[in-house]
């Protein structure tokens, strides 16, 4: 039961890490456009660490020996597969919609209008009045 437990805490965390290395990327390679092939990545390297995380702490991996390693290891990443896929688009969706929240712009759909957002307009740092200005 630890094991599960261990594994589904490692597995969230790397998700969200996951998810922010993609848009790092994606950001510094080109901001426009959203690069679908790093979600697959992303897929494959959290249920690697969670397939791992599991089969390490069982026990498993001290039972088994040879073939029988390989065997039982891609049963275990291919039922955390199923389980991991829902939670990873969940938080993919929230992951979005944070980043959007968190943009200090919004632009119009033809991206020629920039909006900046009214909290930020109205913040302690406006220096408009300031003397030096």
């Amino acid at each position: 039961m630890w094991a599960v437990f261990l594994s589904i805490c490692l597995g969230s965390i790397s998700i969200f890490a996951a998810l922010y290395v993609k848009s790092e990327l994606e950001r510094a390679i080109n901001y426009r456009r959203k690069i679908f092939a790093l979600h697959i990545v992303n897929i494959w390297i959290v249920n690697i660490v969670i397939a791992g995380t599991y089969f390490i702490f069982s026990g498993l991996f001290a039972k088994a020996s040879g073939i029988e390693v390989v065997k039982e290891y891609s049963y275990i990443f291919v039922v955390s597969l199923e389980f991991s896929i829902p939670f990873y688009i969940l938080a993919s969706f929230l992951f979005t919609e944070w980043k959007k929240r968190q943009k200090k712009y919004t632009t119009s759909e033809d991206k020629k209008i920039l909006y900046i957002k009214e909290k930020y307009l109205s913040s302690k740092n406006n220096h408009y009045n300031s003397k030096t200005s």
